[in-house]
């Protein structure tokens, strides 16, 4: 698993390899400018991305299974296989404490199909999007680069305080609008001029909305 880090709130301090172009699409289709996708989004491929899918399910299973590789852990690991040598963007975000976010959004760019229903009514349901094996999805807080802090507090006249971490000055100021959006794809867009936003990776999770 990825060691947590502090993360950075100006994109040139982010550093990080280009992402390739059918991504940065990908996400210029949502209106989203391609710095901030660069501050959010990174590739893992291969073992990384089998580690990052697997490895909370390796762990509660003990060392000793996976040492000597038990029937439960080549099943695990023989799920995602594929979807581990396709590769994946995975998007990590960050806690309140400014902290990397521990339980990221997984979109393979291989992803699984699983089989549903019985006799004629079955049908192939393909996986979009994956988080860690027995991890349970939390809401996503997008990393807000310097020049988007400084729209924000265009937009709503505020001053944003640097020395604590952006989502808990976000939070603390109640003239700032709030909105919540189910994918790391719908957070970030156009968020710099209107709002602050955090995402959802799933529908079945509950948080404060905060309107002006």
């Amino acid at each position: 698993m990825l060691a947590s880090r502090t993360v950075p709130q100006t994109i040139e301090s982010v550093v990080a390899p280009a992402l390739p172009e059918p991504v940065l699409r990908e996400f210029r289709a949502s209106a989203i400018p391609d710095d901030l996708t660069l501050a959010n989004i990174e590739i893992l491929s291969g073992t990384a991305l089998l580690e990052e899918l697997t490895g909370p399910a390796l762990s509660q299973l003990g060392g000793h299974s996976q040492q000597y590789c038990t029937q439960a852990v080549k099943k695990i690991l023989a799920k995602y296989e594929t979807v581990a040598a396709g590769g994946a963007w995975v998007c990590y975000g960050q806690t309140l404490d400014g902290e990397k976010g521990s339980i990221p959004v997984i979109k393979p760019f291989r992803p699984r199909r699983v089989t549903q229903g019985t006799g004629i009514s079955q049908k192939q349901k393909v996986i979009k999007y994956e988080t860690p094996v027995g991890a349970k999805g939390t809401p996503i807080l997008p990393v807000v680069p310097e020049k988007y802090i400084q729209l924000i507090e265009q937009r709503f006249g505020v001053s944003i305080r640097r020395d604590i971490p952006f989502w808990q000055a976000v939070l603390a100021n109640p003239a700032i609008l709030l909105s919540i959006h189910e994918g790391p794809k719908k957070s970030p867009n156009r968020h710099c001029p209107r709002s602050a936003c955090h995402c959802h990776p799933g529908g079945d999770h509950v948080a404060v909305k905060r309107y002006r």
